[in-house]
């Protein structure tokens, strides 16, 4: 039976981050660096690079302020990522609840969910073909691979 690290490394292995968007939260583009094929990670709740005391600690030097100072610190460090920096992925884990992805540069993107009150902690991971690992309603589900791999 298929895990959902397994069925997240089938989707994001052998990919490099190509862009991202913003509205209510991210959308991460990944593209596969043998034939092309894309893949999206939504992420619609608390997540961050490193640890949570390395993160508090790059928030806290940056002069925003308001209801979500977080986002312009993460809009950053994805645009850092993408044009600076190794973006491809070395890994991807889903530890409980939780999506890690490692990239070549040695940076973590991790979710964190159960950190923010009323919900809002969730995430997907998508392609072109109809697969996906979503974390909704306090559960991770699969969509879409073949019973038994993996």
């Amino acid at each position: 039976m298929m895990t959902p690290t397994d069925a997240a490394r089938e989707l994001l292995g052998d990919c490099h981050l190509s862009g991202f968007t913003f509205s209510t939260g991210f959308s991460l583009r990944f593209e596969k660096r043998r034939g092309g094929a894309v893949v999206f990670v939504t992420l619609d709740g608390a997540w961050s690079f490193g640890t949570p005391a390395a993160w508090a600690a790059l928030v806290a030097t940056w002069p925003f302020t308001g209801v979500e100072p977080e986002e312009p610190v993460r809009a950053a460090m994805l645009a850092q990522l993408r044009w600076s920096m190794d973006h491809s992925v070395r890994d991807v884990l889903v530890e409980g609840n939780n999506l890690r992805i490692e990239f070549g540069c040695g940076e973590a993107l991790v979710t964190r969910v159960g950190t923010i009150s009323g919900g809002g902690s969730e995430w997907d991971i998508f392609d072109e073909k109809g697969r996906s690992v979503t974390f909704e309603d306090e559960e991770v589900t699969l969509t879409g691979f073949a019973e038994g791999s993996g």
